[in-house]
């Protein structure tokens, strides 16, 4: 939420909207798209490609907002929780 409220430099309503909209969006994405129940039913190359878009721009809204070894744990769990997934057939 903080890089949404922190890149608008236009405007409270701006860094309003943005602030709760990115994170908003992430989850309407990914409740519609890679959530086990998604309604809208991906190959797991496209389920792979989502993923990876939204874990990389949570890692560098991190890196951006100056927690670099947050940002870099962040990436290695969704890299590790992925590949268990993956490994154990968990992906229906």
């Amino acid at each position: 939420m903080y890089i949404g409220v922190s890149i608008a430099g236009q405007g409270v309503w701006l860094s309003i909207i943005l602030g709760l909209g990115l994170p908003l969006l992430t989850a309407v994405i990914w409740g519609m798209i890679i959530s086990p129940k998604a309604p809208i039913k991906l190959r797991i190359g496209g389920v792979l490609l989502t993923e990876a878009v939204l874990f990389a721009a949570g890692v560098l809204a991190l890196i951006d907002s100056g927690f670099r070894v947050t940002a870099y744990l962040f990436g290695v769990a969704a890299l590790v929780n992925r590949y268990i997934v993956i490994r154990w057939k968990m992906q229906p």
